[in-house]
């Protein structure tokens, strides 16, 4: 790692960019990082306050170096009066990796019956669906925290396998995508991303299973490109409903990877 720090440093000092602001996990490249230049660089309220050492923003997700994890915070505000503040609250929630996605899916068909019953973006709700609202907050945590990396351990990794899981009812459609990471005698296992959405409505439970099957068919697939650089992996797809399983292998909509019951 110290390696790769003078490299890059190298590299933009011919351009005449000074690099700075390292963050790290490895504690050593960040005390580099300790120079007049970079305080000056803090903001006033930050050198006022004192910025969190232990903390830094990854990509618009918190990380924690010290654990190296990586944090979704979710609203604290846990009850609502009208459906502006239900979209509101659900707007606030930044997930790109899908980590909460069975959470707040929830949240979504409770906004899914808001609208269904036509309500007026500001007019109050009724209490049967604040206290759903209510009991949906009360069921999630404010902060969600996931390990970042899927290789912990300095040594090379011999093989990486992917497993999708699908899944369907009659109000959503989700998938999830895990990692098991050989590195020696070391193993593994993960969540690295995931999806929900709403089902749409009148369609049948095995064709919202197909639809959850080509889903995960689909993440597992980016999951690949973004590791390609890695030539040991191993893909599985797994679906527990046998009408999609021969529906998809009829079709031939899966493409390489493959599907098990």
């Amino acid at each position: 790692m110290e390696t790769k720090r003078v490299q890059a440093v190298e590299v933009f000092e011919d351009a005449t960019f000074h690099l700075h602001k390292w963050h790290s996990n490895d504690s050593t490249l960040e005390s580099h990082d300790l120079t007049s230049q970079a305080k000056e660089a803090l903001t006033y309220a930050k050198q006022q306050l004192g910025p969190n050492e232990c903390e830094a923003k990854l990509l618009g997700l918190l990380w924690n170096k010290t654990e190296d994890t990586l944090t979704i915070p979710i609203s604290s505000e846990r009850e609502i009066s009208t459906k502006r503040e239900a979209l509101s609250e659900l707007a606030k929630v930044y997930d790109p990796l899908g980590l909460v996605s069975p959470s707040t899916l929830i949240a979504k068909i409770l906004y899914r019956e808001m609208c269904e019953a036509k309500l007026p973006w500001d007019s109050m709700l009724n209490e049967r669906l604040k206290q759903r609202w209510k009991e949906w907050g009360a069921l999630i945590s404010e902060t969600f925290s996931i390990p970042r990396t899927l290789a912990p351990v300095h040594q090379p990794i011999s093989a990486i396998t992917l497993h999708a899981f699908g899944d369907a009812s009659k109000s959503g459609v989700s998938s999830a995508v895990y990692a098991v990471v050989q590195q020696g005698e070391v193993k593994t296992q993960g969540l690295v991303c995931a999806k929900s959405r709403l089902a749409k409505q009148n369609l049948t439970i095995p064709r919202l299973e197909l639809v959850a099957a080509h889903m995960g068919a689909n993440l597992v697939s980016n999951v690949e490109k973004a590791v390609s650089n890695c030539d040991m992996i191993e893909t599985h797809c797994w679906s527990g409903s046998t009408v999609a399983l021969h529906g998809s292998m009829e079709a031939e909509t899966i493409g390489n990877s493959y599907l098990t019951a």
